[in-house]
Protein backbone atom coordinates (compact mmCIF):
# COMPACT_ATOMS: atom_id res chain seq x y z
CA UNK A 1 0.00 0.00 0.00
CA UNK A 2 1.14 3.57 -0.64
CA UNK A 3 0.88 6.60 1.59
CA UNK A 4 1.27 10.04 -0.19
CA UNK A 5 2.35 12.86 2.43
CA UNK A 6 2.87 16.48 2.10
CA UNK A 7 5.26 18.89 3.23
CA UNK A 8 3.12 19.99 6.48
CA UNK A 9 2.68 16.25 6.83
CA UNK A 10 -0.77 15.76 6.29
CA UNK A 11 -1.46 12.50 4.78
CA UNK A 12 -3.13 13.42 1.07
CA UNK A 13 -4.24 10.44 0.02
CA UNK A 14 -3.93 6.86 0.64
CA UNK A 15 -3.66 3.96 -1.93
CA UNK A 16 -5.08 0.61 0.47
CA UNK A 17 -3.77 -3.07 -0.29
CA UNK A 18 -5.58 -6.00 0.86
CA UNK A 19 -4.13 -7.15 4.14
CA UNK A 20 -5.50 -10.80 5.62
CA UNK A 21 -5.37 -11.95 8.93
CA UNK A 22 -2.25 -14.00 9.69
CA UNK A 23 0.23 -12.72 6.64
CA UNK A 24 3.45 -11.81 7.78
CA UNK A 25 6.14 -9.60 5.72
CA UNK A 26 3.42 -10.29 2.71
CA UNK A 27 2.70 -6.72 2.72
CA UNK A 28 4.93 -3.51 2.12
CA UNK A 29 4.06 -0.17 3.02
CA UNK A 30 5.47 2.65 1.09
CA UNK A 31 5.90 6.17 1.98
CA UNK A 32 5.67 9.22 -0.28
CA UNK A 33 6.67 12.65 0.76
CA UNK A 34 8.73 15.35 -0.25
CA UNK A 35 11.20 15.32 2.18
CA UNK A 36 15.11 15.36 1.14
CA UNK A 37 17.16 12.28 0.97
CA UNK A 38 18.49 11.10 4.13
CA UNK A 39 15.74 12.02 6.17
CA UNK A 40 15.23 9.66 8.79
CA UNK A 41 11.49 7.77 8.59
CA UNK A 42 9.68 6.09 11.04
CA UNK A 43 6.22 4.38 11.38
CA UNK A 44 3.84 3.63 14.35
CA UNK A 45 0.74 1.26 14.69
CA UNK A 46 -2.66 1.19 16.51
CA UNK A 47 -3.67 -2.32 16.42
CA UNK A 48 -7.50 -3.07 16.60
CA UNK A 49 -7.45 -4.44 20.24
CA UNK A 50 -5.81 -1.07 20.59
CA UNK A 51 -2.31 -1.65 21.52
CA UNK A 52 0.72 -0.29 20.06
CA UNK A 53 3.27 -1.64 17.64
CA UNK A 54 5.93 -1.58 17.65
CA UNK A 55 5.27 -1.48 21.90
CA UNK A 56 9.14 -0.21 22.07
CA UNK A 57 8.42 2.93 19.74
CA UNK A 58 8.30 3.52 15.82
CA UNK A 59 10.21 1.23 13.54
CA UNK A 60 12.99 2.66 11.38
CA UNK A 61 11.52 2.58 7.14
CA UNK A 62 14.23 1.67 4.96
CA UNK A 63 15.30 4.61 2.74
CA UNK A 64 14.58 4.24 -1.14
CA UNK A 65 16.12 7.71 -2.38
CA UNK A 66 14.96 10.56 -4.17
CA UNK A 67 12.04 9.69 -6.91
CA UNK A 68 13.45 11.01 -10.36
CA UNK A 69 11.60 13.98 -11.91
CA UNK A 70 9.02 14.52 -9.17
CA UNK A 71 9.12 17.60 -7.23
CA UNK A 72 6.85 19.79 -4.72
CA UNK A 73 5.14 22.41 -6.08
CA UNK A 74 5.06 24.68 -3.45
CA UNK A 75 8.93 24.19 -1.59
CA UNK A 76 10.35 22.53 -4.95
CA UNK A 77 11.55 19.58 -3.32
CA UNK A 78 12.52 16.33 -4.69
CA UNK A 79 9.89 13.20 -3.60
CA UNK A 80 11.66 10.62 -1.53
CA UNK A 81 10.65 7.33 -0.78
CA UNK A 82 10.40 5.14 2.46
CA UNK A 83 9.37 1.60 2.69
CA UNK A 84 8.16 -1.01 5.93
CA UNK A 85 7.34 -4.66 5.60
CA UNK A 86 4.46 -5.12 8.11
CA UNK A 87 5.47 -8.28 10.19
CA UNK A 88 3.09 -10.97 11.69
CA UNK A 89 2.09 -8.66 14.91
CA UNK A 90 0.17 -6.14 12.78
CA UNK A 91 -1.89 -8.64 11.04
CA UNK A 92 -2.24 -11.20 14.04
CA UNK A 93 -6.09 -9.63 14.51
CA UNK A 94 -8.62 -8.59 12.06
CA UNK A 95 -9.93 -4.76 12.28
CA UNK A 96 -8.77 -1.60 11.17
CA UNK A 97 -5.43 -0.60 11.74
CA UNK A 98 -4.21 3.15 12.58
CA UNK A 99 -0.71 3.97 11.18
CA UNK A 100 1.69 7.35 11.57
CA UNK A 101 4.57 8.64 9.88
CA UNK A 102 7.28 10.37 11.78
CA UNK A 103 10.34 12.24 9.89
CA UNK A 104 13.32 13.16 11.93
CA UNK A 105 16.14 15.77 10.21
CA UNK A 106 19.17 15.95 11.42
CA UNK A 107 19.33 18.13 14.22
CA UNK A 108 16.98 15.65 16.28
CA UNK A 109 14.17 17.90 15.05
CA UNK A 110 10.94 15.25 14.51
CA UNK A 111 7.59 15.90 11.92
CA UNK A 112 4.78 13.73 12.52
CA UNK A 113 2.12 13.04 9.80
CA UNK A 114 -1.68 13.11 10.04
CA UNK A 115 -2.93 9.48 11.10
CA UNK A 116 -4.01 7.63 8.47
CA UNK A 117 -5.31 3.61 8.04
CA UNK A 118 -5.89 0.24 6.47
CA UNK A 119 -7.48 -2.73 7.24
CA UNK A 120 -6.91 -6.29 8.00
CA UNK A 121 -9.38 -8.55 6.89
CA UNK A 122 -10.93 -11.32 8.85
CA UNK A 123 -9.22 -14.92 8.37
CA UNK A 124 -9.26 -18.35 9.92
CA UNK A 125 -7.58 -19.21 13.40
CA UNK A 126 -4.75 -21.18 12.42
CA UNK A 127 -4.27 -24.83 13.78
CA UNK A 128 -0.80 -25.84 14.13
CA UNK A 129 0.45 -28.94 12.68
CA UNK A 130 2.41 -31.35 14.25
CA UNK A 131 6.32 -30.48 15.44
CA UNK A 132 7.82 -31.34 11.98
CA UNK A 133 10.62 -33.54 12.33
CA UNK A 134 14.21 -32.04 12.89
CA UNK A 135 14.93 -31.95 8.75
CA UNK A 136 11.35 -30.34 7.65
CA UNK A 137 11.98 -27.83 10.32
CA UNK A 138 15.36 -27.03 8.71
CA UNK A 139 13.92 -26.71 5.50
CA UNK A 140 11.48 -24.35 6.88
CA UNK A 141 14.38 -22.49 8.46
CA UNK A 142 16.32 -22.36 5.15
CA UNK A 143 13.55 -21.08 3.21
CA UNK A 144 13.11 -18.39 5.20
CA UNK A 145 15.99 -17.46 5.89
CA UNK A 146 16.35 -17.08 1.99
CA UNK A 147 13.12 -15.01 1.76
CA UNK A 148 14.12 -12.45 4.62
CA UNK A 149 17.33 -12.02 2.60
CA UNK A 150 15.44 -11.13 -0.70
CA UNK A 151 13.58 -8.78 1.93
CA UNK A 152 16.71 -7.20 3.30
CA UNK A 153 18.78 -6.51 0.04
CA UNK A 154 15.58 -4.13 -0.95
CA UNK A 155 15.51 -5.47 -4.37
CA UNK A 156 11.76 -5.55 -4.83
CA UNK A 157 10.81 -2.69 -3.11
CA UNK A 158 13.73 -0.32 -5.24
CA UNK A 159 12.75 -2.17 -8.16
CA UNK A 160 8.95 -1.22 -7.01
CA UNK A 161 9.52 2.46 -6.16
CA UNK A 162 12.03 3.65 -8.60
CA UNK A 163 11.07 2.81 -12.58
CA UNK A 164 9.77 -0.17 -14.39
CA UNK A 165 12.40 -1.87 -16.00
CA UNK A 166 11.82 -3.88 -19.16
CA UNK A 167 14.68 -7.05 -18.02
CA UNK A 168 12.82 -7.64 -15.37
CA UNK A 169 9.98 -10.12 -14.25
CA UNK A 170 6.68 -8.92 -12.80
CA UNK A 171 4.66 -10.84 -10.81
CA UNK A 172 0.50 -10.68 -10.16
CA UNK A 173 -0.12 -7.27 -8.12
CA UNK A 174 3.49 -6.32 -8.07
CA UNK A 175 4.06 -2.50 -7.89
CA UNK A 176 6.04 -0.58 -10.58
CA UNK A 177 7.20 3.53 -11.17
CA UNK A 178 6.48 4.50 -14.64
CA UNK A 179 8.78 7.55 -15.23
CA UNK A 180 9.00 8.08 -19.33
CA UNK A 181 7.53 10.04 -22.15
CA UNK A 182 6.52 12.28 -19.24
CA UNK A 183 4.32 10.56 -17.31
CA UNK A 184 5.03 10.00 -13.12
CA UNK A 185 2.61 6.82 -12.22
CA UNK A 186 2.94 4.00 -9.78
CA UNK A 187 1.04 0.61 -12.00
CA UNK A 188 0.08 -2.63 -10.78
CA UNK A 189 0.84 -6.14 -12.87
CA UNK A 190 -2.10 -7.61 -13.53
CA UNK A 191 -0.37 -11.08 -14.00
CA UNK A 192 2.62 -12.77 -13.42
CA UNK A 193 5.56 -13.10 -16.20
CA UNK A 194 5.02 -9.92 -17.18
CA UNK A 195 8.24 -9.40 -18.76
CA UNK A 196 9.20 -6.34 -21.84
CA UNK A 197 5.99 -5.11 -21.78
CA UNK A 198 5.98 -1.16 -20.95
CA UNK A 199 2.75 0.10 -18.89
CA UNK A 200 1.78 2.85 -21.23
CA UNK A 201 0.72 2.62 -25.49
CA UNK A 202 2.40 4.94 -27.85
CA UNK A 203 -1.12 6.90 -27.68
CA UNK A 204 0.01 6.85 -23.72
CA UNK A 205 -3.03 4.50 -22.93
CA UNK A 206 -1.82 1.48 -20.21
CA UNK A 207 -2.32 -1.54 -21.36
CA UNK A 208 -5.26 -2.63 -19.66
CA UNK A 209 -4.40 -6.50 -20.54
CA UNK A 210 -1.05 -6.13 -18.41
CA UNK A 211 -1.15 -3.15 -16.26
CA UNK A 212 -3.37 -1.19 -13.94
CA UNK A 213 -2.45 2.28 -13.43
CA UNK A 214 -2.51 2.74 -9.42
CA UNK A 215 -1.83 6.47 -9.24
CA UNK A 216 -1.14 9.25 -11.64
CA UNK A 217 0.88 11.65 -9.41
CA UNK A 218 1.72 14.00 -12.06
CA UNK A 219 -2.02 14.55 -12.13
CA UNK A 220 -2.09 14.26 -8.49
CA UNK A 221 -0.19 17.39 -7.94
CA UNK A 222 -2.08 19.38 -10.59
CA UNK A 223 -5.14 19.09 -10.28
CA UNK A 224 -8.01 18.15 -7.94
CA UNK A 225 -10.01 14.89 -7.93
CA UNK A 226 -13.35 14.65 -6.89
CA UNK A 227 -15.39 13.15 -3.96
CA UNK A 228 -17.36 11.30 -5.66
CA UNK A 229 -14.63 9.53 -7.78
CA UNK A 230 -12.24 9.68 -4.58
CA UNK A 231 -15.50 7.10 -2.92
CA UNK A 232 -16.06 5.13 -5.88
CA UNK A 233 -12.32 4.21 -5.96
CA UNK A 234 -11.97 3.76 -2.12
CA UNK A 235 -15.27 1.74 -2.42
CA UNK A 236 -13.36 -0.60 -5.30
CA UNK A 237 -10.39 -1.06 -3.27
CA UNK A 238 -12.44 -2.52 0.00
CA UNK A 239 -15.52 -4.07 -1.22
CA UNK A 240 -14.05 -7.55 -0.93
CA UNK A 241 -12.46 -6.61 2.54
CA UNK A 242 -15.06 -7.24 5.67
CA UNK A 243 -16.23 -3.55 6.91
CA UNK A 244 -15.84 -1.84 3.50
CA UNK A 245 -18.44 0.18 4.10
CA UNK A 246 -16.02 2.35 6.65
CA UNK A 247 -13.44 2.25 4.44
CA UNK A 248 -14.69 3.10 1.85
CA UNK A 249 -16.14 6.44 4.18
CA UNK A 250 -12.69 7.52 5.21
CA UNK A 251 -10.76 6.65 1.91
CA UNK A 252 -13.24 9.39 0.44
CA UNK A 253 -12.96 11.26 3.71
CA UNK A 254 -8.49 11.16 3.03
CA UNK A 255 -8.95 11.54 -0.74
CA UNK A 256 -11.10 14.70 -0.45
CA UNK A 257 -8.72 16.24 1.76
CA UNK A 258 -6.01 14.78 -0.40
CA UNK A 259 -7.82 17.16 -3.46
CA UNK A 260 -8.13 19.92 -1.26
CA UNK A 261 -4.59 19.98 -0.88
CA UNK A 262 -3.27 19.06 -4.37
CA UNK A 263 -5.69 21.79 -5.62
CA UNK A 264 -3.82 24.52 -3.57
CA UNK A 265 0.00 23.01 -5.36
CA UNK A 266 -2.04 23.77 -8.64
CA UNK A 267 -3.14 27.23 -8.07
CA UNK A 268 0.44 28.84 -7.13
CA UNK A 269 0.66 29.86 -10.75
CA UNK A 270 -1.77 31.81 -12.95
CA UNK A 271 -1.98 31.06 -16.86
CA UNK A 272 -4.16 32.81 -18.93
CA UNK A 273 -6.98 30.47 -19.94
CA UNK A 274 -8.65 31.16 -23.85
CA UNK A 275 -10.08 27.64 -24.56
CA UNK A 276 -13.60 28.98 -23.73
CA UNK A 277 -15.73 30.70 -26.59
CA UNK A 278 -18.59 32.65 -24.06
CA UNK A 279 -19.17 32.17 -20.45
CA UNK A 280 -21.54 29.24 -20.56
CA UNK A 281 -19.00 27.60 -21.97
CA UNK A 282 -16.77 27.16 -18.26
CA UNK A 283 -16.57 24.09 -16.46
CA UNK A 284 -19.17 24.14 -13.40
CA UNK A 285 -16.36 24.39 -11.25
CA UNK A 286 -13.13 26.83 -12.09
CA UNK A 287 -9.72 26.96 -10.61
CA UNK A 288 -7.82 30.21 -9.42
CA UNK A 289 -5.16 28.63 -11.31
CA UNK A 290 -6.34 30.39 -14.73
CA UNK A 291 -7.46 33.98 -15.88
CA UNK A 292 -10.41 32.97 -18.47
CA UNK A 293 -10.06 35.37 -21.47
CA UNK A 294 -13.77 35.01 -23.00
CA UNK A 295 -14.58 36.59 -26.35
CA UNK A 296 -16.19 40.19 -26.52
CA UNK A 297 -16.20 41.24 -29.96
CA UNK A 298 -13.30 43.38 -31.98
CA UNK A 299 -10.29 40.72 -30.80
CA UNK A 300 -11.22 42.04 -27.44
CA UNK A 301 -11.62 39.52 -24.22
CA UNK A 302 -13.75 39.76 -20.83
CA UNK A 303 -11.92 38.57 -18.13
CA UNK A 304 -12.75 36.11 -15.49
CA UNK A 305 -11.63 34.32 -12.34
CA UNK A 306 -12.66 31.44 -10.09
CA UNK A 307 -13.52 32.40 -6.56
CA UNK A 308 -13.01 29.49 -4.32
CA UNK A 309 -14.44 31.39 -1.64
CA UNK A 310 -18.13 32.21 -3.83
CA UNK A 311 -17.77 29.07 -5.45
CA UNK A 312 -18.30 31.30 -8.72
CA UNK A 313 -16.91 33.55 -11.50
CA UNK A 314 -16.21 36.33 -10.71
CA UNK A 315 -15.31 39.17 -14.04
CA UNK A 316 -12.38 41.40 -13.45
CA UNK A 317 -11.61 43.82 -16.58
CA UNK A 318 -11.47 43.64 -20.17
CA UNK A 319 -8.67 43.96 -22.46
CA UNK A 320 -10.96 46.76 -24.55
CA UNK A 321 -9.09 49.54 -24.41
CA UNK A 322 -11.09 53.00 -25.84
CA UNK A 323 -8.67 55.53 -27.08
CA UNK A 324 -11.09 58.03 -28.52
CA UNK A 325 -10.35 60.37 -26.13
CA UNK A 326 -6.63 60.95 -26.61
CA UNK A 327 -5.06 63.06 -28.87
CA UNK A 328 -3.58 61.58 -32.11
CA UNK A 329 -0.42 62.57 -33.76
CA UNK A 330 -2.09 64.51 -36.83
CA UNK A 331 -5.53 66.23 -35.61
CA UNK A 332 -7.80 69.37 -35.27
CA UNK A 333 -9.03 69.67 -31.39
CA UNK A 334 -10.76 72.99 -31.10
CA UNK A 335 -11.44 72.12 -27.84
CA UNK A 336 -8.45 71.22 -26.40
CA UNK A 337 -6.72 73.77 -23.59
CA UNK A 338 -3.16 74.31 -23.53
CA UNK A 339 -3.61 75.03 -20.12
CA UNK A 340 0.15 76.62 -18.19
CA UNK A 341 2.72 75.44 -21.24
CA UNK A 342 5.35 77.56 -21.96
CA UNK A 343 4.99 77.39 -25.44
CA UNK A 344 2.68 77.04 -28.15
CA UNK A 345 5.65 76.07 -30.38
CA UNK A 346 3.88 76.30 -33.95
CA UNK A 347 0.19 75.82 -32.89
CA UNK A 348 -2.45 78.25 -35.16
CA UNK A 349 -4.58 78.87 -32.17
CA UNK A 350 -3.11 78.91 -28.40
CA UNK A 351 -4.96 80.15 -25.36
CA UNK A 352 -2.12 82.76 -23.64
CA UNK A 353 0.81 83.84 -25.27
CA UNK A 354 4.39 82.99 -24.11
CA UNK A 355 5.18 87.21 -24.29
CA UNK A 356 2.60 89.52 -22.97
CA UNK A 357 1.78 93.01 -24.51
CA UNK A 358 1.80 96.06 -22.12
CA UNK A 359 0.26 99.66 -22.89
CA UNK A 360 0.58 102.45 -21.42
CA UNK A 361 -1.70 105.29 -21.87
CA UNK A 362 -2.43 108.47 -19.94
CA UNK A 363 -5.07 106.65 -17.57
CA UNK A 364 -2.25 103.84 -17.02
CA UNK A 365 -1.13 101.06 -17.88
CA UNK A 366 -2.94 97.51 -19.67
CA UNK A 367 -1.28 94.14 -19.89
CA UNK A 368 -2.38 91.96 -22.36
CA UNK A 369 -1.21 88.14 -22.64
CA UNK A 370 -4.26 86.72 -24.39
CA UNK A 371 -6.07 84.60 -21.49
CA UNK A 372 -8.93 87.24 -21.19
CA UNK A 373 -10.41 90.02 -23.52
CA UNK A 374 -9.36 93.87 -22.81
CA UNK A 375 -9.67 97.09 -24.30
CA UNK A 376 -7.79 100.07 -23.94
CA UNK A 377 -8.93 103.39 -24.31
CA UNK A 378 -7.08 105.98 -25.05
CA UNK A 379 -7.54 109.44 -23.49
CA UNK A 380 -9.46 112.24 -24.99
CA UNK A 381 -5.93 114.41 -24.17
CA UNK A 382 -3.99 112.43 -26.58
CA UNK A 383 -2.94 113.89 -29.94
CA UNK A 384 -3.37 112.25 -33.61
CA UNK A 385 -1.15 112.39 -36.69
CA UNK A 386 -4.12 114.81 -38.03
CA UNK A 387 -6.02 116.71 -35.78
CA UNK A 388 -7.28 120.40 -34.97
CA UNK A 389 -6.93 121.16 -31.30
CA UNK A 390 -7.58 124.58 -30.56
CA UNK A 391 -6.77 124.02 -26.89
CA UNK A 392 -2.91 122.52 -26.67
CA UNK A 393 -0.30 124.72 -25.57
CA UNK A 394 2.95 124.21 -27.65
CA UNK A 395 5.02 125.76 -24.90
CA UNK A 396 8.44 127.71 -25.54
CA UNK A 397 8.56 126.02 -29.05
CA UNK A 398 11.56 128.00 -31.08
CA UNK A 399 10.11 127.46 -34.59
CA UNK A 400 6.38 127.54 -35.49
CA UNK A 401 4.56 127.18 -38.21
CA UNK A 402 2.40 130.32 -37.02
CA UNK A 403 2.20 133.38 -34.62
CA UNK A 404 -0.31 133.22 -31.87
CA UNK A 405 -0.01 136.75 -32.60
CA UNK A 406 -0.07 138.76 -36.37
CA UNK A 407 1.12 141.41 -37.29
CA UNK A 408 -0.51 144.36 -39.44
CA UNK A 409 1.51 146.84 -41.77
CA UNK A 410 -0.44 149.61 -43.02
CA UNK A 411 1.11 151.86 -46.03
CA UNK A 412 -0.13 154.34 -48.22
CA UNK A 413 -1.96 151.65 -50.37
CA UNK A 414 -3.40 149.78 -47.54
CA UNK A 415 -2.45 147.19 -45.17
CA UNK A 416 -0.59 144.09 -44.86
CA UNK A 417 -1.28 140.92 -42.11
CA UNK A 418 2.00 138.72 -41.12
CA UNK A 419 1.02 135.99 -38.74
CA UNK A 420 4.03 133.49 -40.31
CA UNK A 421 1.52 131.32 -42.15
CA UNK A 422 2.45 132.64 -45.82
CA UNK A 423 5.22 134.75 -46.75
CA UNK A 424 4.35 138.20 -47.61
CA UNK A 425 5.58 140.92 -49.42
CA UNK A 426 5.24 144.47 -48.01
CA UNK A 427 6.05 147.06 -50.58
CA UNK A 428 6.62 150.80 -49.40
CA UNK A 429 6.19 153.65 -51.86
CA UNK A 430 9.46 155.81 -52.52
CA UNK A 431 7.70 159.03 -51.95
CA UNK A 432 6.50 157.79 -48.53
CA UNK A 433 6.64 160.81 -46.11
CA UNK A 434 8.71 159.10 -42.92
CA UNK A 435 7.36 159.51 -39.33
CA UNK A 436 9.89 161.30 -37.32
CA UNK A 437 11.90 158.59 -34.43
CA UNK A 438 9.25 160.23 -31.76
CA UNK A 439 7.07 159.63 -33.85
CA UNK A 440 7.29 155.77 -34.34
CA UNK A 441 8.45 155.00 -30.83
CA UNK A 442 5.35 156.76 -29.61
CA UNK A 443 3.45 154.00 -32.22
CA UNK A 444 5.47 150.74 -32.03
CA UNK A 445 6.55 151.49 -28.69
CA UNK A 446 10.89 151.50 -27.88
CA UNK A 447 10.59 147.43 -28.04
CA UNK A 448 9.45 147.15 -31.07
CA UNK A 449 10.82 150.63 -32.84
CA UNK A 450 12.07 149.73 -36.30
CA UNK A 451 15.11 150.59 -38.36
CA UNK A 452 15.17 152.37 -41.80
CA UNK A 453 18.18 151.80 -44.14
CA UNK A 454 18.85 153.30 -47.52
CA UNK A 455 20.30 151.44 -50.17
CA UNK A 456 20.77 153.10 -54.04
CA UNK A 457 19.48 150.11 -56.56
CA UNK A 458 20.63 148.90 -59.74
CA UNK A 459 17.97 150.63 -61.07
CA UNK A 460 19.20 154.22 -59.85
CA UNK A 461 16.44 154.20 -57.31
CA UNK A 462 16.90 154.26 -53.85
CA UNK A 463 15.80 150.78 -51.90
CA UNK A 464 14.31 151.17 -48.18
CA UNK A 465 15.01 148.16 -45.71
CA UNK A 466 12.79 148.39 -42.18
CA UNK A 467 13.84 146.02 -39.60
CA UNK A 468 11.77 145.56 -36.76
Amino acid sequence: MIFFAGNDGTILKGIPEAVYQGAANANTVYLIAPFAAGTQASVSFRLPDGENYPPSGPAVMREQGAIGGVVDPVTGGAFSGWVYDLPGPIAARYGKVLVQFYFTNGTGQVAATSVASFVVGQGVQAELPETPDEETYTAILARVAALQSQLDNGFYCARSVYAWNAAYTYGADELAFYAADGRRAFVRSRKSGNVGRPPYGDAGVVDAEWWEEVADIAQAASAAVSAAEASESASAFAGDAEGSAEEARQSAEEAQEYAEIAKRYAEIGIRLNADYGSVAELPAVGSPEYIYLIPAGSGAFDQYIWSSDAQAYKKIGSTAFDADGFAREDGTYPEMTVGSAQEAGSAAVAGKLTHALTIQSGDGSVTFDGSAAKTVTVGSGSAEPDGTYPEMTVGSAAVADKLAHALTVTGGDGSVVFDGSAAVTVTLSADIEWATDAEVTALFGSSLAPSVSTEENAAGGTTYSITL
